[in-house]
């Protein structure tokens, strides 16, 4: 008889910068790698969209759909106000700080809602903003200028302020990246993450989801621990508890996943 076999689930939401996050060396797909096995790693990133549209648009129906049972949500990784920054007048998305701040705040509420415990919400702030090099992108695109950095800075405090508020863990991408010498490496047109960008993220977000999701067991058995005749025999028992094969626990060094070292 077939047993089902739920994955638990890290689900990445945000905005473009989520989005490409599963591009080559993105820092999406270095958290898949770091968590095969352990966890599906779902990219629910939408290029260009805010938190309203994410908040009343993709998460009712990631709730409804993706996250079904409840209890396979074993993470959220949220990464959004780079659009809802805009400048008002300059593009249409613009909103204001309160907006943003209530969003977020229904957006966690919402997972929270959904049984997710706070615990086991990470949020990020949106990186800071290379105006110079932003508005060269925008010159090519044939638009205006629409970003500031002092704006996208306003936003990010308010979201570290919320998230404070609300006990959930915060990376401060906004605050940490201009610490860094010549920080702009960071971010290939000024806004969105370059190839080290996505590193510096990734080495931010790893130990952090480390110690929410490192307690998850490796997904079936090791193939050389397996009876060739019988390969059932070892499946059933444990799958039909869900997950609670360990196995060999796969632990990967974090200096191999970021082969280069911390950017």
């Amino acid at each position: 008889m077939a047993v089902e076999m739920r994955f638990p689930k890290l689900v990445l939401f945000g905005d473009s910068i989520t989005q490409s996050s599963f591009s080559n060396g993105g820092w999406g797909a270095v958290l898949a790698d770091y968590f095969q096995r352990k966890c599906d790693v779902l990219n629910r990133g939408f290029s260009g969209y805010t938190s309203a549209y994410m908040n009343k648009l993709v998460l009712p129906s990631l709730l409804q759909h993706d996250l079904t049972p409840k209890e396979s949500l074993a993470a959220v990784v949220i990464l959004l106000g780079s659009n809802d920054a805009c400048l008002e007048g300059k593009d249409e998305r613009s909103l204001t700080i309160d907006e943003y701040v209530s969003n977020m705040n229904s957006i966690i509420s919402k997972f929270v809602n959904h049984g997710l415990s706070v615990d086991r919400i990470v949020v990020m702030t949106p990186p800071p903003i290379n105006e110079e090099m932003w508005a060269k992108e925008c010159v090519i695109k044939g638009r205006e200028m629409n970003l500031s950095s002092s704006r996208t800075r306003s936003f990010a405090k308010a979201c570290a302020d919320l998230c404070a508020k609300l006990g959930v863990e915060v990376i401060d991408l906004n605050g940490d990246m201009p610490k860094e010498e010549n920080w702009s490496r960071y971010v290939s047109d000024g806004l969105h993450l370059s190839g080290e960008g996505n590193q510096f993220v990734a080495y931010k977000l790893i130990p952090v989801l480390e110690a929410k999701l490192g307690h998850l067991p490796q997904l079936f058995p090791e193939w050389k621990d397996i009876d060739p005749k019988q390969p059932e025999k070892h499946l059933g028992e444990d799958v039909s508890k869900n997950r609670t094969y360990a196995g060999n626990s796969r632990k990967i060094e974090f200096s191999h996943i970021l082969a280069l070292g911390r950017p």
